[in-house]
């Protein structure tokens, strides 16, 4: 079936088929079956879509990660380049900072994360951009220091 005949429910008109006829005015059996079979031609579409979208959204979801963290939990944070601070991004360095706590989970999709002092950026992450941390299932001290290494750029902005 062709797009042109599922939305309007007929091959497209030919020039010979364009020509008005009189006595064209009344409706016949004719044109209430072919309504129907136009109701029925769009409810099977419906329903192939129905299947469609559930073979895409089965076939998204396999490859999704779901993840959920706890308060407290050490995770590792990705940065894009634009999360970087100022001066700081270099292609070949390590785009994931941690281990960094998680201090509130903000919704599902959102969660508040210690970040290092001299990182001027928002301390909120999606939770694609947050990774387990290996060690995570350790117990780490509250008042251990997390030591941060310090970038070439901001060795040289403190000397």
């Amino acid at each position: 079936r062709s797009p042109f005949q599922i939305v309007y429910g007929r091959n497209p008109k030919g020039v010979l088929d364009l020509i008005v006829l009189p006595g064209e005015d009344e409706t016949s059996d004719d044109a209430e079956a072919f309504a129907e079979h136009i109701l029925q031609l769009q409810d099977e579409v419906r329903e192939n879509l129905k299947v469609s979208n559930a073979q895409y959204k089965s076939a998204a979801d396999a490859s999704r990660r779901v993840s959920v963290f706890e308060e407290g939990y050490m995770v590792m944070v990705h940065l894009r380049k634009e999360r970087f601070p100022k001066g700081t991004y270099n292609k070949l360095k390590y785009k994931k900072i941690g281990p960094c706590r998680i201090l509130k989970k903000m919704s599902d999709n959102a969660y508040k994360v210690e970040l290092p002092e001299n990182f001027a950026i928002s301390p909120v992450f999606n939770v694609s951009e947050l990774y387990k941390f290996p060690g995570h299932d350790q117990n780490f001290e509250e008042e251990e220091e997390i030591n941060w290494k310090q970038t070439d750029a901001e060795e040289e902005k403190g000397k």
